[in-house]
């Protein structure tokens, strides 16, 4: 890849947010260009910063805005920018919390646990998964992108 998928990773959770932007890094063509724990934070860094990221990687539950909220803003204001939603809430691809982030034009949907696996086992599938939809919204971005620009 000529150029690296620049990632942001939106958690309140200290501990999760370096988890997953240490195990996105890993990849060669994957860059973690900012982290925030709130929504209203990510959209602050978004306007102040001129880096925008290609993907963010976004937790649904936080403090000030929820995942929802924030996804309706960076999708408003940002439509190239690529969404993950991260949540507890979306074990199932039927369930209605899969079908509002859809209706909101998430990217793409991913449950943060595997339920009977260790912590290791989790965190490996975390990884290969998370890699795995970013990896795809880019370059689906990027198509939609080169089809209206050709």
């Amino acid at each position: 890849m000529e150029k690296k998928i620049k990632v942001m990773v939106v958690d309140d959770s200290l501990p999760f947010r370096s988890i997953l932007s240490s195990l996105i890094s890993e990849h060669p063509d994957i860059q973690v260009i900012a982290t925030a724990y709130s929504g209203k934070m990510a959209l602050h860094r978004m306007e102040a910063e001129k880096k925008l990221p290609d993907v963010v990687v976004l937790d649904y539950e936080m403090p000030e805005m929820d995942g929802f909220q924030t996804l309706k803003i960076i999708k408003n204001k940002y439509p190239h920018i690529s969404v993950i939603i991260l949540s507890a809430y979306a074990e199932s691809s039927n369930s209605h919390f899969v079908k509002r982030a859809k209706e909101l034009c998430a990217d793409a949907v991913m449950y943060k646990t595997t339920q009977g696996k260790s912590r290791e086992e989790n965190i490996a599938h975390i990884k290969n998964e998370l890699i795995t939809k970013i990896i795809e919204c880019y370059g689906q971005n990027r198509m939609f992108d080169n089809k209206k620009n050709p």
